[in-house]
């Protein structure tokens, strides 16, 4: 048959006007059943061990747990229990007065007396605002002083750094005390020069002055433990830093701690107060004697917008002074960093009802120690004890103010995995070498609320690090950040498998055709 009488042929054949009277039924795909958390956890290849819990808050019943009594390293997790406090304590329209006081009058122009700068634990206080209270001076009528002029803690202790252990020139572990600036830290600069010497300034850096300060000053040279980059010396003029030489390139900058955060206010106002037109002494300690007035002010945040800035930007500094003055409020001595950190603790197991004697040991109110201790289950119930009603936190009472503090956490999905259901998580993370957690709340599309804790810590490699003399090394270990990226996918991954269980309105149904 040629080729045109076969086309003929088949166009001769009947052909369907219209579709078939019933189409075929799809078959439905199978609901998507997430891998469960402990498979997730065995499928790992991370080092140490993992525990975790969720709570059902509107029952109370455990969803999921893994080692839920198992103590592990809590990092920056801890500073979500010491915004609970503070807030509680304090109030969310607490504000922290720094202030400047006269022993003396004030005439034409001069201080008869002393002048004192008094903290109030403003955690927030930068150069900016300093200059603003120098400002505030001048329009009190004050342009010179006769007496001296002092800096006054204002009542809180002074820690020299928060943890002893971490090396001693990171700006994450800064000192802390009643009177705080710029997070108690300088910048510093340097710049090769033409004859390869360096230029290198250490300022108060903010955002519209940046001063240097003659108290504290920057040397490049040899230094005396071989392989350090920094050491720091306190001298009778004031602070040193040293840099070495060989670590530096043609240009750079390094925010760097301050030891004497009190006394480096001082020396920043008198150099904001000197551009202003005022004359003022160097700088000495003294307390503020009871008949000193208060002749200028400047009043940091309200409270509720600094323990989101805390949470959200996980700074060190602010959770030991806001913990530190809710024990001082209560009218109970806070010592120093960890005595105000158990007075903490007492006060959740008492106002919250539950037993942190067992479950959570605290250094201080940051986390920054590797000696902190928290179990997933306390940890969950501080969030499930703070919420005090059946919608997550979106009440009028403490559970409301943790949820709306807290930053958001987004999981999102990676190419190739099923949709995530329409959940919120808010929580607060914590990360050190070799220990990451991650505590909150989940609300999914079924308005189910949900506390949750998930931690991960290698007790054995943060105990070699810890023991490694060289801080370089502590600071940056060889395969640190490896396990860090393990950790955090494993956190996610547990995450997405609870918001497909447990948040969802319905379960997914998606068919083919």
């Amino acid at each position: 048959m040629s080729a045109l009488a076969a086309a003929l042929v088949f166009a001769a054949a009947p052909v369907w006007a219209e579709g078939p009277a019933e189409s075929r039924i799809p078959t439905p795909r199978p609901a998507y059943k997430p891998p469960s958390a402990a498979s997730l956890v065995a499928d790992n290849p991370i080092s140490g061990v993992t525990g975790y819990i969720l709570i059902d808050l509107q029952t109370g019943a455990v969803l999921d747990e893994r080692l839920s009594d198992r103590a592990f390293l809590p990092a920056s997790v801890a500073k979500a229990p010491t915004a609970l406090y503070a807030h509680n304590i304090l109030g969310p329209d607490h504000v922290f007065a720094t202030s400047l006081l006269a022993a003396g009058p004030i005439e034409n122009g001069v201080l008869h007396g002393d002048l004192y700068l008094q903290g109030g634990g403003d955690p927030e206080l930068d150069t900016d605002r300093l200059a603003e209270l120098a400002a505030a001076l001048k329009a009190a009528g004050v342009e010179n002083v006769q007496g001296g002029f002092y800096v006054d803690h204002g009542g809180l202790p002074s820690v020299p750094q928060i943890d002893p252990t971490q090396p001693d020139y990171v700006a994450y572990n800064p000192s802390v005390g009643g009177l705080n600036l710029n997070f108690n830290r300088v910048l510093m600069e340097w710049r090769r020069t033409a004859n390869s010497e360096y230029d290198v300034d250490l300022e108060a850096r903010a955002t519209k002055w940046s001063p240097e300060i003659p108290a504290i000053q920057p040397e490049i040279g040899v230094l005396e433990q071989q392989g350090s980059i920094f050491e720091h010396e306190v001298t009778p003029e004031g602070e040193v830093w040293r840099v070495a030489r060989e670590a530096l390139g043609r240009e750079g900058s390094r925010w760097l701690p301050v030891r004497d955060p009190a006394l480096y206010a001082g020396w920043v106002l008198r150099e904001v107060a000197q551009v202003g037109g005022i004359s003022l002494p160097e700088p000495k300690y003294a307390d503020t004697p009871v008949l000193a007035r208060r002749i200028a002010v400047v009043n940091s945040r309200r409270l509720s917008v600094v323990l989101t800035k805390m949470l959200k930007y996980s700074t060190n500094l602010s959770a030991e002074v806001v913990g530190l003055s809710a024990t001082a409020a209560r009218s109970e001595p806070p010592g120093m960093l960890q005595g105000s950190a158990e007075a903490m603790s007492r006060w959740l197991a008492e106002n919250l009802q539950i037993d942190t004697a067992s479950g959570l040991a605290l250094e201080n109110h940051s986390g920054l120690s590797s000696r902190s201790r928290a179990t997933p289950q306390t940890m969950a119930a501080i969030f499930a004890g703070a919420t005090r009603s059946n919608n997550a936190g979106h009440g009028d009472d403490d559970g409301g103010a943790l949820w709306r503090m807290l930053p958001q956490y987004r999981l999102g999905a990676l190419e190739g995995e099923p949709d995530l259901p329409d959940i919120q998580i808010r929580a607060k993370s914590g990360t050190m070498y070799y220990g990451r957690g991650l505590a909150g709340y989940i609300l999914g599309e079924n308005k189910r609320p949900l506390a949750f804790a998930i931690f991960t810590s290698d007790f054995v490699k943060r105990a070699r690090l810890d023991a490694l003399p060289n801080p370089e090394a502590r600071e940056r270990p060889r395969g640190g950040r490896g396990w860090l990226r393990r950790a955090r996918y494993l956190e996610r991954s547990i995450l997405k498998s609870w918001a497909h269980e447990f948040g969802a309105s319905r379960p997914s149904t998606a068919s083919s055709g």
